[in-house]
């Protein structure tokens, strides 16, 4: 059996747990969306897909956020695809 020294165990323990607290959060975040009466998924992303094209890119993404006054890093727009891309074309 291979040992790793305890903090590089007790950083990883701590980066699950971050982990799985982001989850929560984002479950608990859904969940109280589509309790709203004026919240409908399709206008959402409608708001995203800024070119009309049916899927969201980085490019739509980030001019949706400086629309929104938050400019994002290219590291931010590459985390937020990552997240979101199942199949890996950089496409959402």
């Amino acid at each position: 059996m291979l040992s790793v020294p305890y903090d590089v165990e007790f950083s990883f323990v701590r980066l699950l747990e971050k982990e799985l607290d982001y989850g929560r959060c984002l479950n608990a975040a859904i969940r109280e969306l589509n309790l709203r009466y004026d919240f409908n998924i399709t206008d959402a992303f409608r708001s995203l897909d800024v070119y009309n094209v049916d899927n969201l890119s980085t490019d739509s993404i980030r001019k949706f956020l400086i629309r929104n006054l938050i400019t994002p890093s290219e590291s931010d727009l590459t985390n937020i695809i990552k997240r979101l891309d199942i199949d890996r074309d950089f496409r959402v």
